[in-house]
């Protein structure tokens, strides 16, 4: 009895069906690893039952000796079934293996080194590419795997399979972890998206660095604090950077032992040494072909199977695997399937694809679409899923989006997709991922009315969702949604829903601006103006948000005069609107005299601050966070005038305010400690001054982590005090600390 066989039929179990099988065997809970992924636990009750000496009964439970239930007829593409046919597309690695030694604890097919790898897939040929990759990787430290313009410029060549067939093969040469990373996007957000997996299952090094970053660490600082981790453990580690598009990578890639293999369709985001891949061979093609769809009874259907797979899809990887899978799914024959394709109007072309792939390539992709009847619960599930990104779809805005729950989507969504291979699934990530090409026509398919609502639907969805979870302490959940926003954006740009857009672009601009991505939310904030002003009637409140917004982005840009006439202007439009002593007008008052303070006039900066701090009062009392930010700006124009008994009292009022509504651990009490020890150091108090700035460390440390650059002001500042009271080992000690933080060596 085969071990690999029944490691694949364990991971095709849906969820609940593993569970129940789970308590049915017996299988203490002790045994499996409590939140892993049913991946990780398949391979646990594999190796307890095998101790057991139980696989038999394995077997026998899950019905081992008869034979698969037939799949969805072809007349009814939404059958539902539990089967392993019909839903080796979404869990199952297709892959058989040898079972090795009874005395062997490892189990077979399954790779024992650390990594977050995707199911293997059905895989054949590629001998002499498999070859020069690994050749390559030992040459030098980054290889890229390239689809040049001859492939039409898309995906679907193969390069991820490629890449991901090699992780399989050669994984465990890199004891320290194959790590696979959803490259699309900026560089920075992509790698940040790792932290959860190295956290969870890295080596205990890697987990002991990162998780020393706090929750609400920005996405730069967590990337490179990963870079740092990858390049510093002992040992070979595999990144594997999937479908790369911005040519900045280089400036991301750890050093150290740490291979790296990119796939790119575009020549220009390669690094290292360049390999184009070519389509499938003929024979490589129908190989394929037969591994998934099975063989031909006759010269007939064989000649109709070559003539489809070679001459008219051209071996192009991902359509050879759709139309393999339609044949299966549907229990055609090729030669109805042939016909079919050449009856196919292309009712659904796309201008732009159209230039690239041939007319059969775009009817392969669009006959599992068609086959989804309009309106039903998995063609609102998979429309649903191409408003967003390609790759890792939250579940839970595809199901409010698609007006379906999750045992419904268990039970008979993914089932019925399974087939046709259009989704796959990440059941530990509760996401959804399914090809770009497959997005791209998917959206195509819709009328334009209905794609509208359901984009309207969807911005309704990351709406309430940006605005209940866009904070400090979300950082790393929210970051994993960012190409998802981006993508929503771009659709909702067709549904002449301005304020939508504006209020989905403030909350990610804020994202953004806690990221320390300055350009990239002055960007979207500049959008978000001229959305702003298309508005009809005129919103005043939303106009001055916007700017008010791209004022303080401006101001961390450090173009003060464009910051200043932004938010004047916000100022005269909500003083106009609301009167001069609204709450309103005090915000933007108190971001225009930070701007005044950058000019250097502390005299107009402290009269705004102490208008604001009037109005503010006037509103919320004295115990709310506005009082105590312009208490603690005030304070810094006392001490650059002079006053400093004036600023320390100023600075322990708003010290207390702070403690009393945020804890005494918060980052904004950091801060107040940090310019209290500067008044204090002025003061000649130094020991008091040291404690203030010892303890602000602590904080930023425990709330960021060791490496976040606020960190480095409070350790230079504090080198400096040291010095003062003569200690001058634990000083040079801060300064080096500051150093490597400046230098990107933290931890090193």
């Amino acid at each position: 009895m085969d071990q690999g066989e029944l490691l694949d039929r364990l991971n095709a179990l849906l969820p609940a069906q593993f569970d129940e099988l789970v308590f049915r065997l017996g299988v203490p809970a002790q045994w499996l690893s409590q939140g892993s992924p049913q991946t990780t636990k398949a391979v646990e009750v594999l190796q307890y039952l095998t101790r057991q000496g139980r696989l038999e009964e394995l077997g026998r439970r899950l019905h081992w000796d008869r034979a698969l239930p037939a799949g969805p007829a072809a007349s009814s593409a939404t059958t539902v079934t539990a089967s392993a046919t019909a839903q080796d597309a979404l869990y199952r690695p297709e892959t058989r293996v040898s079972p090795l030694p009874a005395n062997h604890t490892i189990v077979p097919g399954v790779l024992t080194v650390p990594n977050n790898l995707p199911a293997r897939r059905r895989f054949v040929g590629r001998t002499a590419e498999l070859n020069a990759l690994f050749l390559a990787l030992m040459r030098a430290p980054a290889v890229s795997v390239v689809q040049p313009t001859s492939f039409y410029g898309l995906g679907g060549v193969g390069k991820s399979a490629l890449a991901l067939e090699f992780c399989y093969r050669k994984g465990t040469l890199f004891p320290r972890g194959v790590w696979w990373v959803r490259a699309e996007g900026r560089p920075a957000e992509a790698l940040a998206r790792l932290l959860p997996e190295l956290r969870r299952i890295g080596p205990p090094d890697v987990r002991d660095l990162l998780g020393r970053l706090g929750q609400d660490a920005p996405t730069s600082e967590v990337a490179e604090a990963i870079r740092h981790a990858l390049q510093n453990q002992p040992g070979s580690s595999l990144l594997v950077l999937d479908n790369v598009d911005s040519p900045e990578w280089d400036l991301m890639l750890p050093g150290g032992d740490v291979r790296v293999i990119i796939t790119t369709r575009e020549r220009r985001c390669a690094l290292g040494e360049s390999n184009q891949l070519d389509v499938l061979s003929p024979s490589d093609a129908i190989t394929l072909a037969e591994a998934i769809a099975g063989p031909v009874p006759n010269e007939a259907e064989r000649a109709a199977r070559e003539r489809v797979v070679t001459e008219r899809l051209d071996g192009l990887a991902i359509a050879v695997d759709v139309a393999a899978r339609t044949v299966r799914a549907w229990k055609v024959l090729w030669t109805w399937y042939e016909a079919k394709l050449t009856n196919a109007e292309p009712v659904l072309r796309d201008p732009d694809l159209a230039k690239e792939y041939p007319h059969d390539v775009c009817a392969v992709l669009d006959l599992p679409i068609e086959r989804l009847p309009v309106g039903s619960p998995q063609r609102r599930f998979v429309e649903a899923a191409a408003l967003f990104a390609a790759h890792a779809v939250p579940l839970d805005w595809v199901m409010t989006i698609a007006d379906v729950d999750l045992r419904r989507v268990e039970v008979e969504i993914l089932p019925a997709l399974s087939g046709s291979g259009l989704l796959s699934v990440e059941p530990g990530r509760r996401s959804v991922s399914m090809h770009n090409l497959f997005r791209q026509r998917v959206l195509v398919a819709m009328v334009d009315e209905q794609r509208k609502s359901m984009v309207r639907l969807a911005a309704q969805c990351v709406r309430r969702w940006l605005m209940d979870n866009v904070d400090e302490t979300r950082i790393v959940d929210v970051d994993a949604r960012c190409p998802h926003v981006r993508a929503l954006l771009g659709l909702l740009d067709e549904c002449d829903d301005d304020a939508t857009w504006v209020d989905i672009a403030l909350s990610f601009a804020t994202h953004l601006r806690y990221c320390a991505e300055y350009l990239a939310a002055s960007e979207i904030m500049f959008a978000a103006l001229e959305h702003e002003k298309r508005i009809v009637p005129r919103r005043s409140a939303g106009l001055s948000s916007c700017l008010s917004n791209l004022g303080a982005v401006l101001v961390n840009l450090d173009r003060i005069a464009q910051a200043r006439a932004m938010l004047e202007q916000a100022l005269a439009t909500d003083e106009e609107e609301f009167g001069p002593k609204h709450l309103r007008v005090a915000d933007h008052m108190s971001a225009l005299a930070t701007v005044v303070l950058r000019e250097g006039n502390p005299s107009a900066a402290r009269e705004l601050l102490e208008r604001s701090l009037e109005i503010t009062v006037a509103f919320c009392g004295w115990e709310h966070a506005s009082v105590a930010t312009d208490l603690s700006n005030l304070a810094m124009i006392a001490r650059d005038l002079g006053d400093l008994a004036g600023a320390r009292a100023l600075l322990k009022q708003s010290l207390e305010i702070i403690e009393r509504l945020f804890g005494s651990s918060h980052s904004k009490v950091a801060r107040r400690l940090y310019n209290l020890a500067l008044v204090l150091r002025e003061q000649g108090e130094t020991l008091e001054a040291r404690r203030s700035l010892e303890r602000a460390v602590a904080i930023l440390e425990r709330n960021y982590g060791p490496a976040h650059p606020s960190v480095v002001a409070c350790l230079v500042s504090l080198s400096g005090i040291l010095e003062t009271l003569g200690d001058h080992t634990a000083a040079a000690d801060c300064g080096r600390r500051a150093a490597a933080i400046r230098e990107g060596r933290a931890g090193t």
